[in-house]
């Protein structure tokens, strides 16, 4: 049949136009079976087929052979020995065009067979036995139609359709063969996902359709026994388990688990992998294998987590995750599953033992952002799973697990992960659930309760940060200076993170405008000292009647333009009182009731203008750029002066506790000592302790801005101050101080 190709073409494409409409207009129509009978043998005795598919053909004869095999196929006259006939050119064939244009035809008559024709399966035979090699996009898309056909149910009862059910193993076989050996074949990297995703979906939707319980029994044997051996298919074995239970996980892990031993098999294999991480080279294919060890280790701690034992728990955390040869990016991959694990709603056993047996021994040289997460976690599993009451008014809310993130706040190294943690806190505290479902009271005793940790752990490790008696060991023997010295460093930390707490504490607080009071309860008085009066400027006298030593006359200067309301505010700043009655003329006069009335109709300057406290009012403290105080800062002013006494501290933690008050207005003895018009200068501006100093030059300026903007100023403290604070800068001491 050799000659010209157009010729060789034609007739090819004659032969199957004939062929169609043979069995179009003849069988289909109930036409002569004997005559379709007769064209079979015809063609099997001048050898077409072995003449359009051999290994000398043309691949413009084989793309236009479709037809002549789907002609044997529909008649029911295909057999093994035509697949071997095909299968000859596709595993001797060196062109790769006739290799592909076989493929092709293949592909395409697919769907001419029965499903689960035991044609079709003797081709999945023939694929598990090519080698992976060969394995391409096209032998792909081969086998995507061969199991899409195979796994069918069929709609008749030919003797085309399988017959064995052994061999409705063979398509699992194919699937099986190419995650299991692709694994640990010598494939390009590319080459060998392609193969092993291409065989995960297909494992998945066998296992979604269904497999019977011999099937899947004798696929999980095969896949132990690699994990067992710890050969170069357990990477494989590992990512079929993964596929199969994808979709029963609790019921087939549980019987892998209990029936093969997998718990221990898995735990003890990725110990091992684990162990020889550094001897591995190619990190992209290491990922692989050690991603799809970890999601089966994930499944069985979600659905199985009975089956690890506490010695297998302890082998799991120390060897494994704790482990100091994981690489970055495995130690993110294990930890992110360890995460995900523990965002269950049910109790596990396994979680339970890492969090309250396993996370507290962990050192803090070992601290992570990977163990904080995961810490993290665990409190939001605590809360999940623990059975709470709701708070009660005034009651300190408890939430669960966050004796594990304070642990990390105070002990982890400096520069590591001791901001997330506290930013981890904080927003716990301030945002979750836990806090909105319960009353404003008990969240506000909350935030207070935090406040007096954050001090009495100020103060015990300032306790011990304090040197000895005259600047020496009381201690007879020989004194051990490493442990000593690891105790200061231990404290100093405590010292740092709880000022630091407390500060994102406040800051926190007063960013969130559900927490912010209003002014006419607890905050600051509006500032008008940069604002131009409104109109002509009168002058208003008034008294102030509450407080001792608020009783004289004084005078203050608004714009006639101004309102009553306006006016209300103004005196709220200079009085300081929450709430006031005001009398003039005798009369009480409620500049509220008509708040926009403007001044000049109310003729005060004629007068004085009595300002009354009210019994419940409060006394404002004045707050750093007319915030509003919240209650967790008045907690804070109430423990002023012991936060003050800190400032005798080394130098670095007094630092950190003047960039803490001065965030506040001064208060008690600090603010009496610059106050008092009968201290000296070297009582104000102790220079033992430079940062008291500093601060008390902090507050002296404080008390003379305030004074300047107000119309009555007092003469002897001013001129006190003016006296101290020249002596100050003048003394011998301070020179030395400077240039020493």
């Amino acid at each position: 049949m050799a000659g010209r190709m157009e010729l060789r073409v034609n007739g090819v494409e004659s032969l199957q136009s004939d062929l169609v409409n043979l069995w179009t207009n003849q069988f289909s129509r109930n036409g002569s079976l004997q005559f379709m009978q007769y064209m079979v043998k015809l063609l099997r005795e001048i050898k077409i087929l072995e003449y359009l598919m051999g290994i000398d053909s043309h691949p413009q004869l084989i793309a236009r052979a479709s037809n002549v095999f789907g002609f044997l196929i529909v008649t029911g006259d295909y057999d093994n020995y035509i697949t071997d006939v095909i299968w000859k050119t596709v595993t001797d064939c060196q062109d790769d065009r006739t290799f592909s244009e076989v493929i092709a035809m293949l592909t395409r008559t697919v769907n001419m067979h029965p499903s689960r024709s035991s044609a079709l399966v003797y081709v999945c035979e023939k694929l598990i036995e090519l080698p992976l090699q060969r394995f391409d996009a096209r032998i792909l898309e081969l086998c995507q139609q061969l199991l899409l056909r195979t796994q069918e149910s069929p709609y008749d009862l030919d003797y085309r359709v399988i017959a064995n059910s052994d061999n409705e193993t063979i398509p699992l076989k194919l699937c099986v063969r190419l995650v299991r050996e692709s694994a640990g074949a010598d494939l390009p990297l590319e080459k060998k996902e392609m193969l092993q995703q291409f065989g995960r979906q297909q494992l998945v939707k066998s296992a979604r359709t269904g497999l019977s319980e011999e099937d899947k029994t004798d696929t999980y044997t095969g896949c132990i026994q690699d994990i067992a051996a710890m050969n170069s298919y357990t990477a494989g074995s590992i990512q079929v388990l993964n596929a199969l239970v994808s979709c029963e996980g609790s019921r087939e892990l549980g019987r892998l688990a209990n029936d093969f031993d997998l718990t221990h098999l898995v735990i003890t294999e990725l110990r091992q992998f684990v162990d020889q991480l550094d001897t591995i080279s190619d990190n992209l294919s290491l990922q692989h294998a050690f991603h799809s060890r970890v999601d089966l280790l994930q499944r069985i701690i979600e659905f199985a987590p009975e089956t690890i034992t506490p010695e297998l728990g302890n082998t799991l955390w120390k060897e494994i995750l704790m482990s100091d040869k994981l690489a970055h990016n495995e130690r993110l991959i294990i930890w992110k599953m360890m995460q995900n694990a523990t965002k269950t709603s049910r109790a596990n056993p396994f979680i339970e033992r890492c969090i309250n047996e396993y996370l507290p021994d962990v050192l803090p040289k070992s601290y992570s952002h990977e163990i904080l997460w995961f810490a993290q976690q665990s409190v939001h599993y605590d809360i999940r799973v623990q059975v709470h009451s709701p708070a009660h008014e005034n009651e300190v809310i408890v939430v669960p697990g966050m004796d594990r993130i304070w642990n990390f706040i105070l002990t982890a190294p400096p520069n590591t992960i001791e901001n997330d943690a506290i930013k981890f806190a904080i927003n716990l505290y301030l945002d979750h659930g836990i806090m909105g479902r319960s009353p404003a009271s008990a969240v506000d005793a909350t935030h207070i309760a935090l406040v007096g940790r954050c001090v009495d752990q100020l103060k015990s490790a300032a306790s011990s940060l304090k040197p000895p008696c005259n600047g020496v060991a009381t201690t007879d023997g020989p004194m051990d200076v490493e442990p000593y010295n690891e105790r200061l460093g231990t404290e100093e930390l405590v010292f740092s993170r709880s000022l630091e707490f407390l500060r994102q504490l406040l800051h926190g607080l007063r960013t969130r405008p559900q927490f912010s009071s209003p002014r006419s309860e607890s905050g600051s008085p509006p500032s008008f000292s940069h604002l131009q009066p409104k109109g002509e400027v009168v002058y208003i006298r008034y008294q102030c009647f509450g407080v001792a030593g608020q009783q004289s006359q004084r005078t203050m200067q608004i714009g006639d333009l101004s309102t009553a309301g306006e006016l209300v505010d103004r005196l709220t700043q200079l009085t300081r009182f929450s709430k006031f009655i005001t009398i003039f003329g005798g009369q009480k006069l409620d500049l509220l009731q008509n708040p926009n009335a403007l001044l000049k109709d109310l003729n005060l300057g004629s007068g004085l203008l009595l300002v009354k406290k009210n019994d419940d009012a409060e006394i404002i403290t004045p707050t750093p750029w007319n915030r509003p105080m919240t209650a967790v800062d008045k907690e804070v002013l109430k423990h002023f002066d012991e936060l003050y006494d800190l400032l005798g501290l080394k130098d670095d933690l007094a630092r950190q506790i003047i960039d803490f008050l001065v965030a506040f207005p001064p208060q008690g003895q600090a603010l009496e000592l610059v106050r008092s018009t009968n201290n000296s200068e070297k009582e104000i501006f102790p220079l033992k302790t430079p940062f008291k100093a500093l601060y008390s030059l902090n507050t002296l300026m404080t008390c003379l801005r305030e004074m300047s903007l107000a119309v009555e100023i007092n003469s002897d403290f001013v001129s006190h101050s003016i006296k101290v604070l020249v002596a100050f800068l003048t003394m011998d001491e301070l020179f030395d101080s400077l240039t020493g």
